[in-house]
C-alpha cells in the first residue's frame, strides 16, 4: 500500500508541473514561439522521465533480480553449494 502511496505521490507532482508548463504552450500571443518549444521539451522531458522512473526501473530491477536468482540456483545445481574454506577446527 505504501508503493502505491508513493507513485500517486510523484504522478501528483509531475501533473502539477505539467500543468503549470500548460500555458507555455497554449498561449496564442506575441513571441510563443520560443515559449511554445520551451514547453513542449519541459512537459515532455517530464513525462518521459516519470515513465522510466515509475516503470521502466522498476521492471528491470525485477528482471535482474530474477535472472540472479535463476543464475545462482543453475550454478548451485552444477557445481553443488559452496564449502567454507574454514571450518573452524
Amino acid at each position: 500500500m505504501q508503493d502505491c502511496e508513493l507513485y500517486r505521490q510523484i504522478f501528483m507532482s509531475v501533473m502539477t508541473s505539467v500543468f503549470g508548463m500548460a500555458p507555455l504552450i497554449l498561449y496564442p500571443g506575441a513571441g510563443s514561439e520560443l515559449y511554445r518549444g520551451i514547453g513542449s521539451v519541459v512537459i515532455g522531458g517530464l513525462l518521459v522521465s516519470t515513465v522510466f522512473t515509475l516503470v521502466l526501473v522498476p521492471a528491470m530491477f525485477s528482471l535482474f533480480l530474477s535472472a540472479k536468482t535463476t543464475m545462482t540456483q543453475a550454478i548451485g545445481a552444477v557445481f553443488g553449494s559452496p564449502k567454507p574454506a574454514f571450518d573452524g577446527d
